[in-house]
Parts: C-alpha cells; sequence; structure tokens
C-alpha cells in the first residue's frame, strides 16, 4: 500500500468514528458542525492529493 491509500483508509476510519459518535450523540448541531467539518477534511485531502 503506498501513501495515498493509507490516507485514505485513515481517511475512512476518521470518517466512521466521528459517524458513529454524531449518530449516538444526536444532535442537530452537531450533525451540521459533523457534516461540515467532513467536506473540508475530504475536499483538502482530494486537492493535496492531486497536487
Amino acid at each position: 500500500m503506498n501513501r495515498t491509500d493509507r490516507g485514505t483508509l485513515a481517511l475512512l476510519a476518521g470518517y466512521l468514528v466521528t459517524f458513529a459518535i454524531t449518530y449516538a450523540l444526536d444532535s442537530m448541531v452537531l450533525w451540521l458542525v459533523w457534516a461540515t467539518l467532513m467536506v473540508v477534511l475530504v475536499g483538502s485531502v482530494m486537492v493535496w492529493y492531486n497536487r
């Protein structure tokens, strides 16, 4: 596995853990914050990988 694959797996693991926490807490504000942060994080990683 190369660096990009490991980064993708780490991103997926972080996504699933934070999703489970957000689902368990079930707060509308938390859902909005989580979704916004995930869009920013994934977008940033995609830009970084494609540089």
